[in-house]
């Protein structure tokens, strides 16, 4: 029975969508157990077919991670892109970004730990990278206005205000997966709208006030 279920995973799985099957398997079992839990024979596992198999699709354990953690990225850009394009004005677009982004890392806590893990990942994987400098663009974009604003009278340039914004909002999110700060899933919108507060110091601080 075992042997002949393997057999349909196998050809369920034959012509590529082998590797997409280790992503889907990969992110479930990393959500479930934490990076700790995961492994490419625990994909496999759940797949139904050889341990040897993944080996055709990730040459190592890293190569996977990679895989996921650029997953993790592009979902990250697109969630910060549609909230800031939805918004034309800054403060509202910085808002609309910091809640998206602890939205993400409230459906995925132990994504979001490993995307930050440089140890778990290679920072040379080609996907990731362009994945990750995607996702920092969206960021990148919602300091535009505030560097025009602020830079020259703060002696700031464009970088060190993306850093500032992204700093801010990444520090809660890591205050939260730590459990760090006292907030619960269904409380992460209310945890937001406390980092948003953030965007209202900057206009203050733009309009001199």
């Amino acid at each position: 029975m075992a042997t002949a279920r393997n057999a349909r995973q196998a050809k369920r799985y034959h012509h590529g969508a082998l590797r997409e099957g280790l992503v889907k398997a990969g992110l479930e079992i990393l959500e479930e157990r934490g990076v700790e839990g995961l492994s490419l024979r625990a994909c496999a596992e759940r797949l139904g077919v050889s341990h040897a198999a993944p080996a055709h699709h990730f040459k190592s354990f890293k190569a996977l991670t990679s895989a996921l953690a650029a997953v993790g990225f592009r979902e990250l850009g697109a969630d910060l892109a549609t909230a800031r394009q939805d918004e034309l004005d800054p403060l509202a677009a910085v808002r609309a970004a910091f809640t998206a982004y602890l939205l993400f890392v409230g459906r995925h806590p132990e994504l979001f730990r490993l995307m930050f893990s440089a140890p778990r990942v290679d920072a040379e994987d080609d996907d990731l990278r362009a994945a990750a400098v995607a996702a920092y663009g969206e960021l990148a974009a919602l300091a535009k206005p505030y560097h025009a604003k602020l830079g020259g009278r703060f002696s700031m340039t464009e970088l060190q205000v993306e850093q500032m914004i992204w700093s801010t909002i990444h520090g809660y999110a890591e205050l939260y997966v730590g459990n760090q700060i006292a907030c619960s899933p269904d409380e992460l919108g209310a945890l937001a709208v406390e980092a948003g507060k953030f965007a209202e110091i900057l206009e203050a601080a733009a309009d001199g006030e």
